[in-house]
């Protein structure tokens, strides 16, 4: 661990008003009000490439999740190309986790349940259909255990776990192809309760919005054409609503009175006009471009698909912090808008 100036950080993992966790490669940055402090993960041999952006797209080498677990003193669960880290400022860096099909997660992926227990599930090519595994941790990263296990052949990865407050549930989406989007709700021992849907490309979604009487999602589809999923509680009926440019990855919501979602640019049907959209809604029905990022020149199976993606923390409409790749002028870049006036 060493006091160092980053040079052009790629990934923006969190952000407060005293506190900001980016990282370039193998380099994780921890940046508070009094020092900048940064952590080193272990190399590989494809670090040794690590000088140029463009390599660094093609052999995956920027990929990292950091998640911030407890703020003071600071501790981390950093996941990078397969392996799975505790960090602490008095024991540094621990490896407590080597995972089976992936290596990493989506940038928002790690739930954190009322009880301080931590969950995620593995989401990776997985060609093969192997088996796919929710890991669970109650002692803050330290350990894990797996607490369920898609079997073989059932679905492809994990795309995300979220608890539900209305009625403390936990949900995970899986996917991708038709028969594999699952909706599976636990409970908090996760045992299965309910699964929701007919495994088509309408219940292909990377995250979950919950009210009282709904759960919204936006469809993670390049296969067919995307759109605003309404699902009511009570009928157990979904309403397909507003279409969408591409598959979305991340949303998040901003303050008390803005949600944010990203299309992203990738093989299908959003290659028609490559653009990776930035959206924001008031109501979750009504979705409204904010902005727009053109998919850069590279090719797309090889150099990565165009993502906007959000960090984790304390969103602000004045400063509202976004990070992406494959994008012309946001490639491995961060960027901040102003959204005080959406809407208005």
């Amino acid at each position: 661990m060493e006091t160092l100036k980053p040079i052009n950080p790629e990934i923006l993992h969190y952000t407060s008003n005293n506190l900001k966790i980016y990282s370039k490669s193998c380099s994780i940055y921890i940046e508070t009000l009094q020092a900048l402090t940064r952590i080193k993960l272990p190399k590989s041999i494809y670090d040794l490439f690590s000088f140029s952006r463009i390599l660094r797209r093609l052999l995956r080498i920027d990929k990292c999740n950091v998640f911030l677990i407890k703020v003071n003193p600071i501790e981390l669960i950093i996941i990078r190309r397969g392996i799975v880290y505790k960090y602490q400022i008095i024991s540094g860096l621990i490896k407590t986790l080597e995972l089976k099909n992936c290596r990493n997660i989506l940038h928002v992926d790690l739930c954190r349940l009322p009880n301080g227990d931590l969950v995620f599930g593995e989401y990776g090519s997985n060609n093969d259909r192997k088996s796919v595994p929710i890991y669970l941790s109650k002692d803050s990263g330290l350990s894990w255990d797996i607490i369920y296990e898609f079997p073989e052949n059932s679905i492809k990865h994990i795309h995300v776990i979220k608890y539900d407050k209305w009625l403390d549930t936990i949900w995970c989406c899986t996917g991708d192809n038709d028969g594999e989007n699952k909706i599976v709700i636990f409970d908090k021992f996760f045992s299965i309760l309910e699964e929701i849907g007919d495994g088509s490309q309408y219940y292909r979604t990377c995250d979950l919005f919950f009210t009282k009487t709904n759960v919204v999602w936006l469809m993670d589809s390049p296969n067919v054409i995307s759109h605003v999923v309404n699902y009511n509680r009570k009928t157990k009926k979904i309403n397909i609503g507003q279409e969408l440019a591409g598959p979305v990855w991340y949303t998040t919501k901003v303050e008390d009175n803005l949600y944010l979602a990203a299309t992203s640019v990738e093989p299908g049907y959003s290659m028609k006009h490559k653009t990776a959209q930035l959206m924001a809604s008031k109501d979750l029905i009504n979705w409204e471009i904010v902005k727009s990022y053109k998919k850069d020149c590279y090719p797309i199976d090889l150099f990565k698909y165009g993502v906007i993606a959000f960090p984790l923390g304390d969103l602000y409409l004045s400063s509202f912090f976004y990070f992406g790749e494959a994008l012309i002028k946001l490639d491995g870049k961060i960027d901040k808008i102003n959204l005080t006036n959406v809407f208005r």
